[in-house]
């Protein structure tokens, strides 16, 4: 049960940062239909209460782990909804995210010591490998992938390593050929409409948690 609150708790703290953000832009937002707005922030909030309620049940987790955690994904959630609204991920999202997990690296270094080393080395070398995978990807797509992703998964590599990211990349790559495979059926764009990738990093984030949690 406190789980469960606690969860709720994070969850409401996460969407509220992601508002607060989301006002900035709002000028650039070009969809204002209320219904569609609020199906995706409620659809937003689910999904991170579900992945909140699973974290806090996970027994080898510690405080920072948990945070960690929570931090990685308010970035990938603040700048999947971005995104999906402005084609555009914001950069002080991003330096304030990297900034937060490499706060958390010093933490861990000091509180964990040998864990940590580890811990670090696997950070640097997501951060750069997956840098360097969205670049060439980048470029291989003629930038159909844009910079502000090459530096979400940059971001993503530092908190999660290596593994995990290009998992997430694979179902998120995977969902946006289904979304763009669908616009194309139901004739609602062509090969040149715009799809942001944002939003299905965000949902590869969470496949990817909720079979790794489950």
């Amino acid at each position: 049960m406190w789980n469960g609150i606690l969860a709720a708790v994070i969850s409401v703290l996460q969407i509220a940062a992601m508002l607060m953000i989301e006002k900035q832009y709002r000028e650039q937002i070009k969809d204002e239909r209320v219904l569609k707005k609020w199906l995706l922030y409620g659809t937003a909030f689910l999904l991170t209460c579900l992945l909140n309620v699973l974290l806090l049940m996970q027994p080898d987790y510690n405080w920072l782990m948990i945070l960690n955690f929570v931090a990685a994904s308010t970035v990938v959630l603040i700048a999947g909804v971005i995104d999906f609204h402005c084609h555009k991920i914001p950069n002080l999202i991003l330096a304030v995210g990297a900034g937060c997990r490499i706060l958390f690296l010093i933490l861990s270094v000091i509180l964990y010591r040998t864990e940590a080393v580890t811990d670090l080395v696997m950070s640097l070398v997501g951060c750069v490998a997956s840098l360097l995978v969205m670049l060439l990807i980048s470029i291989l797509s003629r930038h159909g992938i844009g910079y502000g992703d090459v530096k979400l998964y940059a971001c993503l590599g530092l908190y999660l390593g290596i593994m995990d990211t290009y998992y997430i990349l694979f179902y998120a790559v995977f969902l946006a050929a289904l979304y763009a495979a669908y616009v194309l059926l139901a004739k609602k764009g062509d090969r040149k409409t715009k799809i942001p990738f944002g939003p299905f990093t965000y949902l590869g984030f969470v496949l990817v948690y909720l079979f790794s949690f489950m």
